[in-house]
């Protein structure tokens, strides 16, 4: 299901962790977000810019004054396969979101409801940049997305782009579609100064993974360092999924997990994406999984680019829940990502409303890291998706 009005979020596979035992995972709405700390201040998005079709930019915006500027793009055109992967793989600031791979997966694990549509924007200086997106294919007209899922999008350079060049690939951007959806990518320095119409808040917990893997962890509250130690003692072993039979156990963890969340389940994901990601077949989709006694009992989907590692899903057996593998799965996995020394940051992935989820994130003394999100819709369709979705309940 792609969700559509305010639903549409990439908070469906939370908890991503699951909280301290016991604790609920009541959604509660934005009360702690006056505490986080944005690496996007509020006066570098300007906020009210009318339609961003036009063209306008903070660095341009003296130029209405008297002779117009001219734009520094000097073509856009489709992205071929080649041109996207090898882009994405020398990005600094990539993401695995932002990756052929990952719009391909959902293309075939919807049927062609989500298609591909990435876009080279030629620059006159030589420069060249790729915008990732991706088409949802929906009854009242198609929407734009800067990645599937309402995950980070943006675009993919190995290029120095200066103000002027962020500028015109935010307003290419901002005018592929009336219909958009674009969440900042946090990994990103060039998009902390530019022109944006209102936002909508939102964050992730990351680490730094250059401080090395023990002083990460004495950065842990003394409960999750406990909560880890207590699950290697009861003999909780961490290793990498090997082939389909983990897979399927990976996907029975979750459909227990979706089962315990019960009406708290913000999105649920198909079993077709699942297996779509096991057949990618890429070093770069890693399914971790906790055993005890034998037997999964919770599990970790995390994706990698260059320098970034995400845990973008996790699963738990409830029954299981009190030797707390969850604990044994970051602690290794943060562990090991630390020792090969090839990602700059740990993703926990944004938690959306889930406040209890944030804090447990937040107890293994990750930052946060302001992701906000740019919709673009008319008033009208807006409405009439509330309603298709109010009759239809998607």
């Amino acid at each position: 299901m792609i969700g559509d009005g305010a639903s549409h979020g990439p908070w469906d596979q939370n908890p991503v962790c699951e909280p301290p035992h016991g604790q609920q995972l009541t959604p509660s709405g934005n009360a702690n977000r006056g505490q986080v700390r944005h690496i996007f201040p509020e006066k570098s998005l300007p906020l009210g810019l009318g339609n961003p079709r036009t063209g306008g930019s903070p660095h341009g915006a003296a130029a209405k004054v008297g002779k117009p500027m001219k734009s520094p793009v000097e073509r856009i055109r489709p992205a071929t396969a080649a041109e996207w992967d090898a882009l994405w793989r020398e990005c600094e600031h990539a993401t695995f979101f932002q990756s052929r791979g990952w719009a391909e997966v959902w293309e075939r694990a919807t049927r062609g409801r989500v298609s591909p549509n990435a876009k080279c924007v030629l620059f006159r200086n030589g420069a060249m940049a790729l915008l990732p997106l991706s088409i949802e294919h929906k009854p009242l007209g198609p929407r734009t997305v800067s990645s599937p899922a309402a995950t980070y999008g943006g675009w993919l350079t190995t290029h120095a782009l200066g103000g002027e060049e962020t500028d015109a690939l935010a307003q290419v951007l901002l005018g592929e579609s009336r219909d958009l959806f674009w969440k900042l990518n946090p990994f990103d320095p060039t998009v902390s100064a530019i022109a944006l119409p209102p936002t909508e808040p939102d964050d992730t917990q990351v680490l730094d993974l250059a401080s090395g893997f023990e002083a990460i962890r004495r950065g842990w509250t003394k409960g999750h360092r406990a909560a880890a130690t207590q699950a290697f003692r009861a003999g909780v072993e961490v290793r990498l999924a090997n082939g389909a039979p983990d897979w399927n156990a990976y996907f029975e963890l979750y459909e227990d997990s979706l089962r315990r969340w019960g009406s708290r389940t913000l999105t649920r994901h198909p079993r077709a994406l699942f297996d779509e990601l096991r057949t990618l077949a890429s070093p770069d989709v890693r399914l971790w999984l906790a055993e005890h006694e034998g037997e999964p009992v919770a599990g970790a989907l995390c994706f990698a680019a260059r320098r970034h590692l995400v845990y973008w899903h996790g699963a738990a057996r409830e029954s299981a829940l009190s030797v707390r593998p969850v604990h044994a799965l970051i602690h290794e996995i943060v562990r090991q990502a630390c020792d090969e020394g090839a990602h700059t940051w740990f993703d926990f992935n944004p938690s959306g409303p889930l406040d209890g989820v944030r804090a447990f994130k937040q107890g293994f003394g990750a930052r946060t890291l302001a992701c906000p999100n740019v919709r673009l819709q008319p008033a009208w369709l807006r409405l009439a998706r509330r309603c298709q979705a109010a009759l239809t309940g998607n």
